[in-house]
């Protein structure tokens, strides 16, 4: 089908080839891409002048990406409803040998906000004199993967949930304390760089212009009579 095509024309309603794509298994659907794909950078670059053929196949690549992207999401939702009227599986029933279909995996791999287990120490690295009951947390962050590997997951809408925490104090006191935590809302790929490799969680990052500062400001360092490492975000005495 997409042999023929050298070009992405039929994606102005992609939602028509999704009637026969449904037809195939997901493997047999993105062996037909891959084909394609090949398809299409032949005839569209290889005829041109080297010095032209790899900008042509740049640009290419990055409309098959699309393209995927589009036959993903005119499908899914028509796939839902099928798997919707299947008849469910008992509970308890397994599939030990069962393979996860190719639309699954693309799906659970794109950038969005993803419930993820977090230390409370990475949200709070300055309370070190506590200990946290429980030591984790349940958050919305953002992960998954983009197109372009220079790319990161990054957050572009946040908001605060508060939850009570258990702070244990050594040999002094405990008590059950609300303790604000970010989530991430919505998220996108892009091309910052990560602030810090091995201390990230000291960190916190604009996403729009990429600049990094310290979770921690220098009026609570006051308030412990220490001073701010801003190169560092360390407490210094």
């Amino acid at each position: 089908m997409f042999a023929t095509v050298p070009s992405c024309r039929w994606r102005r309603n992609p939602k028509t080839a999704c009637h026969s794509l449904l037809a195939h298994k997901d493997y047999v659907l993105y062996a037909m891409l891959e084909k394609w794909a090949d398809t299409c950078l032949t005839r569209s670059c290889g005829n041109l002048p080297p010095h032209q053929r790899a900008a042509c196949l740049k640009r290419l690549e990055t409309q098959q990406r699309l393209c995927l992207e589009l036959i993903v999401a005119a499908c899914w939702p028509m796939k839902a409803l099928v798997l919707q009227a299947a008849p469910a599986q008992e509970d308890g029933e397994k599939q030990p040998d069962e393979v996860i279909t190719f639309m699954t995996v693309f799906e659970r791999s794109a950038c969005r906000p993803i419930e993820t287990m977090v230390d409370i120490f990475q949200e709070y690295p300055d309370e070190v004199e506590y200990i946290f009951k429980p030591s984790c947390v349940l958050l919305m962050k953002c992960g998954g993967c983009c197109n372009d590997e220079a790319l990161e997951c990054v957050p572009i809408e946040v908001y605060n949930v508060s939850m009570e925490i258990m702070k244990l104090k050594h040999f002094q006191s405990q008590h059950i304390h609300p303790m604000s935590f970010q989530q991430h809302s919505k998220c996108q790929c892009s091309h910052c760089e990560p602030c810090s490799e091995r201390r990230k969680h000291l960190y916190k990052q604009d996403p729009l212009t990429c600049k990094c500062s310290c979770k921690f400001t220098d009026s609570r360092c006051k308030s412990k009579q220490l001073e701010l490492n801003e190169r560092t975000c360390r407490f210094v005495s």
